[in-house]
């Protein structure tokens, strides 16, 4: 049975006219993939689904009384209070219940109380039973550690739980948004980018919790990964119109290379079959045939529309990105030696050790927070080191694109801004900026006014105006688009020169990294390939070392504190599965199995025990906090500084950007 129908659904905002006559259908176990290009409309059709919109002519039904949940990025969550209650607003009849039992256990220490209305022992006994086995069936001994859970694997420290909504940023207040729609569970989801403002880890947990979810849902990603691992169905949104593939996201590429091809092939058809009727029309257009020539000249029309909607109709519109060295630099780019950086009492990242070659490819990974970007900073000598040498080698030339695109100049146009930087032509200045999708007027547009996407495009088009042999890349694929994305990973591998950059997108690492540094939590570690080979080599780390030992394995460690060395052995891991940085201490063990024991126990003994469910619950609010302080105590998550002084030094033999 479909949970919601469009049907022949025509939307336009102003001129713009986004969707054409839409027909689709969402079933119960669905699990749809929304795709296209930045503003084709993917955002318009989650919200008419949701009715959060209404269309220009059509219809959109919700039938069966399903709930609908909708995670729409330019509405974060908005509630006075805490992020923990602001979770827990999805369980009122698990708290009302609660507050019942509390009542109930109240009466029972003391019938005589108004509360217990003329009822005895027994009878309160009995209404406490009743109300235990409902209490428990609804998941009220469990849902509180559910909130937990998806707080931390969103990313949310337990030291947040208890702050205001308020004081988050933006995109803080849209994880949160998502994780209360976790909770909520609808039975039709319609995310809008999950994946936005969400590190790897919490990109991963997401997207386990999707795979087991019982409900059908549309999800518009960038994330080709989450794509493949989710995706039954994949519609694609292009010029207005939704063209669906079964499979996922790889399946979808296919299908879509094989629709591509049957088009060519039947343009040239079309086109052929044109030219031959309008070699008729010209031969007996004035003639005893002209009637019949005046009918083909119609015809010939047709085709032409024909041929003009299959020329637009499931096109590749793709920038056309492409990197060049204008000189090669020498073999030994970058050396590394003794890398620290402290932030107040704890440490950031080091004593960090590695090297890069000319050519080579590196990816960093890791959480946010954890100084990625600190350490490009770094890098270039923006930002001072406790310690450590950064060397560069000779006939170096670095272009930086930073995560937040501040290099870009406001008050200029897209045009000028190119020009600023690329020692071009206008006319050569428009050619170029053709290949990253500006066409017309809009290489006119100022650069305040254009879109994520659109600035990310021209941060790049400037970059690779440059001719730098080192690009350093700070989330280069954040705003972009699948196709452009695709293109941008086609250009790097071309590069000729050397490459460093941060990523979450695991598709694109797998595309474009050979070699990545990944901030784990005991610490970096290195490894020679791409992410899924990482992964893999983590998980035959893991699988002997629990084999060995029965125990976390731990990394091997390169000297002096630097990077682990990835390769048949499993890399640092650290982090416990609750997301507590601190568990690898005696203190945090214990509690943590002191919480799995009391877990257990309220899951089995509540029924039969119903007078202890409030103990049972005491302690393990109690072992909650206690772990949450663990967290949030200074060093937690690397230790306090250790005082290792060696003297950062600027980078030598750098040309700036």
């Amino acid at each position: 049975m479909a949970h919601v129908v469009l049907r022949d659904v025509y939307k336009a905002y102003g001129p713009f006219e986004v969707l054409k006559g839409v027909s689709f259908a969402v079933g119960r176990g669905d699990r749809v993939g929304l795709v296209g290009r930045n503003g084709e409309g993917k955002t318009t059709i989650l919200r008419l689904m949701a009715g959060h919109e209404s269309p220009d002519s059509g219809h959109v039904e919700l039938t069966g009384g399903v709930s609908c949940g909708l995670l729409d990025q330019t509405r974060p969550l908005d509630f006075d209070g805490s992020l923990e209650d602001a979770m827990l607003t999805e369980f009122g009849a698990q708290l009302e219940m609660e507050e019942s039992l509390r009542e109930l256990e109240h009466c029972m220490a003391d019938p005589s109380r108004p509360e217990a209305r003329g009822r005895d022992i027994e009878a309160l006994g009995r209404a406490y039973s009743a109300l235990t086995e409902r209490f428990e069936a609804a998941g009220g001994y469990d849902y509180r550690t559910r909130v937990a859970q998806a707080l931390t694997g969103l990313g949310f420290r337990p030291a947040d739980f208890a702050r205001p909504v308020a004081d988050f940023s933006g995109g803080e207040r849209v994880k949160a948004a998502l994780a209360r729609l976790l909770l909520g569970r609808p039975g039709l989801l319609l995310l809008d980018e999950p994946t936005n403002h969400l590190d790897l880890g919490a990109t991963e947990w997401l997207e386990g919790t999707l795979a087991g979810y019982d409900g059908a849902m549309v999800v518009v990603s960038h994330d080709r990964y989450l794509l493949d691992r989710l995706a039954t169905r994949v519609a694609e949104l292009e010029a207005g119109q939704l063209y669906v593939y079964q499979g996922n996201y790889t399946a979808y590429v296919n299908q879509k290379q094989e629709a591509l091809l049957r088009d060519a092939v039947k343009r040239r058809e079309l086109e052929a079959h044109a030219d031959r009727l309008r070699m008729f029309i010209a031969r007996f257009g004035a003639g005893k045939k002209a009637v019949q020539a005046h009918s083909k000249a119609r015809q010939v029309a047709r085709l032409e529309d024909e041929v003009s909607r299959l020329r637009t109709a499931r096109t590749e519109h793709k920038p056309a990105f492409r990197f060049n060295a204008r000189r090669p630099s020498g073999h030994e780019v970058l050396e590394v030696s003794g890398l620290v950086r402290d932030v107040e009492t704890r440490r950031l990242f080091g004593p960090l050790d590695f090297a890069v070659r000319a050519r080579q490819r590196l990816g960093i990974v890791g959480p946010n927070g954890c100084g990625k970007t600190t350490l490009l900073r770094a890098l270039l000598g923006e930002q001072e080191a406790d310690g450590g040498e950064v060397s560069w080698g000779a006939g170096v030339n670095i272009s930086y694109l930073r995560q937040d695109l501040a290099d870009l100049p406001e008050d200029l146009s897209a045009l000028d801004a190119l020009l600023e930087v690329a020692g071009c032509t206008p006319a050569e200045g428009r050619s170029w900026l053709g290949g990253f999708l500006f066409t017309g007027d809009e290489v006119h547009k100022s650069v305040r006014d254009l879109s994520g996407g659109e600035r990310c495009r021209l941060a790049l088009a400037r970059l690779m105006a440059g001719g730098s042999n080192v690009l350093l890349l700070d989330e280069p694929t954040n705003h972009l688009d699948i196709a452009a994305r695709t293109a941008l990973e086609g250009a790097l591998k071309q590069y000729t020169g050397t490459v460093v950059f941060i990523s979450h997108d695991r598709y694109f690492l797998d595309r474009v990294a050979d070699s990545l540094l990944v901030f784990e939590p005991q610490g970096p570690v290195q490894h020679r390939g791409n992410f899924s080979s990482y992964r893999q080599a983590a998980a035959a780390g893991a699988a002997g070392a629990a084999s060995a030992q029965g125990a976390q394995s731990g990394g091997t460690r390169a000297g002096g504190g630097g990077a682990a060395m990835a390769g048949g052995r499993r890399p640092a891991t650290g982090k416990a599965a609750n997301g507590f940085a601190a568990a690898s201490s005696p203190e945090a063990a214990m509690l943590l199995a002191a919480r799995d024991a009391l877990e257990a126990e309220m899951r089995t003994s509540a029924a039969s025990r119903p007078r202890q469910a409030r103990e049972l619950l005491r302690r393990y609010r109690e072992v909650q906090q206690e772990l949450a302080r663990l967290d949030s105590s200074p060093g937690a998550e690397g230790g306090t500084p250790d005082g290792i002084g060696r003297r950062n030094r600027r980078p030598r033999g750098q040309e700036q950007p």
